[in-house]
């Protein structure tokens, strides 16, 4: 992640303007949107690498084994197809490609509730938009966390 910190995150508890309020939430709506679309990205290529292992794996156990069935003079080449197979199914498990495209997905809806939130207080009329931009800048911190039980807390604030 960097050691980037977003100029709104140090400045949100010192806006006391209503223009400032405003330009910081917009810079929270152009953060989280660019980061909305990092994750989406993340989760096409996690998919990718979950099929470009899986389906080689499956599909190479399966010829094994039935070139293995089929006769003795096929024994070598359907060895080699079951350790290609076994390659790929070992990779397949490191990556953990699904758990991590399931991740990747959903930090990609918190960024877009985050986002769209950001809109919201952009354009709906509020008394207190000093803490409608606090309560952004938790849901910022719990989304960059690891913490899934995090974000579900600072999205129910963040709403409320």
């Amino acid at each position: 992640m960097g050691s980037y910190i977003p100029r709104f995150v140090d400045n949100a508890s010192k806006a006391k303007t209503l223009s400032e309020q405003k330009d910081l939430i917009a810079e929270v709506q152009s953060e989280a949107l660019g980061e909305h679309e990092r994750w989406e990205r993340k989760q096409v290529n996690w998919r990718r690498a979950h099929f470009t292992f899986g389906i080689p794996a499956a599909v190479f156990s399966a010829i094994a084994g039935l070139t293995a069935l089929s006769s003795t003079a096929g024994r070598i080449p359907a060895a080699i197809l079951a350790i290609l197979g076994a390659i790929c199914a070992a990779i397949s498990t490191f990556l953990n490609a699904e758990k991590q495209r399931s991740r990747a997905e959903q930090r990609a809806a918190a960024w877009k509730v985050l986002e769209m939130e950001a809109r919201l207080a952009l354009v709906e009329p509020d008394k207190d938009l000093r803490k409608r931009l606090l309560n952004l800048r938790d849901l910022y911190w719990a989304i960059r966390g690891e913490s899934e039980e995090e974000v579900f807390k600072a999205m129910t604030k963040a709403r409320g």
